[in-house]
């Protein structure tokens, strides 16, 4: 089970983890030591840590695991924008609108620079 990956080798640690996962490390018979995170300005830092390593396991991963690794991601930054008081619906909105106004990342573009020919002589 993935889930568990981290627990027959060392992962690397202290990082936030699903609420399980605990459980889960007793059920399989070993111990652990966890703090819990009440203040909403360190679990942003936490979650913030959470979705950059979930990005990277999601690159790496190969393409039978990139539906799990997506939605490791996507649960991390659900939890992430919830900091806020953000909730997935009205950041679909959003999203929405600013693909209108702005497009979307679809096409791959991507602005080296902004060249302005109107400079002022002096």
């Amino acid at each position: 089970m993935s889930f568990l990956k981290g627990i027959n080798q060392k992962p690397a640690l202290p990082k936030l983890v699903r609420d399980n996962i605990p459980r889960l490390i007793k059920e399989s018979g070993k111990e652990y030591i966890v703090t819990v995170v009440s203040d909403p300005m360190i679990m942003v830092g936490w979650l913030a840590e959470k979705v950059k390593e979930e990005l990277k396991e999601y690159r790496e991963a190969n393409k039978k695991q990139k539906l799990e690794e997506a939605a490791d991601m996507y649960e991390a930054c659900l939890a992430l924008w919830s900091t806020s008081g953000l909730g997935i619906a009205e950041i679909a909105a959003k999203a929405e609108e600013k693909a209108k106004e702005k497009g979307k990342f679809s096409d791959g573009i991507i602005l080296w620079d902004i060249i302005d020919r109107k400079l002022k002589k002096v």
